[in-house]
C-alpha cells in the first residue's frame, strides 16, 4: 500500500484530480459519515452551523481538485502508519476533523483520489484507529476490483 513515495494529486505539486469514494453496501462510506456528522451538529448547533461544516468540507475538496493543498496545514500526503493513506485536514469551530484516501495504482493514470473514511480526531489513538480502518477499506476496495 504505498504511493511509491510520488506526491498526492491532492497538495500543490500534484497537479490535481477527481474524487472517487469506496462504497460498501450500495453507500459511499465516507460521504455517508460527513453527512452523520453534519445531522449532529445541526441537532446541537442549528441547522447554520452544519451548512457551514459542509460549506467547508466541500471548500477543501475542491481545493484538493485543483492540487491546491499545502503540507502541513492542509494535511499529509504520507502517513507513516500506513503508507500509500494520506490524510486532510479541517480544523472547524475547534474542533479536527480528517478524511483518508489513497490513490491506487489502478487508478493512477485517470488521476482519482479514493476518498476512505471522514471522522472527528479525538485522540492520537483514535486517529490511528481510523488510519487503520481506513487502510482496511482499502484493501477491501482492491479484494472488490479484483472480482
Amino acid at each position: 500500500m504505498s504511493n511509491g513515495g510520488r506526491m498526492s494529486f491532492a497538495y500543490i505539486g500534484g497537479g490535481g484530480g477527481t474524487w472517487d469514494w469506496y462504497v460498501e453496501g450500495g453507500l459511499k462510506l465516507a460521504i455517508e459519515e460527513i453527512r452523520r456528522h453534519a445531522a449532529a451538529i445541526a441537532a446541537t448547533s442549528g441547522d447554520l452551523a452544519a451548512a457551514d461544516f459542509l460549506a467547508l468540507i466541500r471548500a477543501k475538496l475542491k481545493r484538493a481538485e485543483r492540487g491546491e493543498l499545502e503540507v502541513p496545514d492542509d494535511g499529509k500526503p504520507h502517513l507513516h502508519l500506513r503508507p500509500g493513506v494520506m490524510e486532510i485536514r479541517w480544523h472547524i469551530e475547534g474542533t479536527n476533523w480528517r478524511l483518508y484516501y489513497c490513490e491506487p495504482l489502478e487508478l493512477r493514470l485517470s488521476r482519482v483520489m479514493l476518498g476512505l473514511l471522514f471522522n472527528v480526531k479525538t485522540s492520537p489513538e483514535q486517529q490511528d484507529a481510523d488510519i487503520t480502518a481506513a487502510a482496511h477499506r482499502w484493501s477491501c476496495w482492491q479484494a472488490q476490483r479484483r472480482g
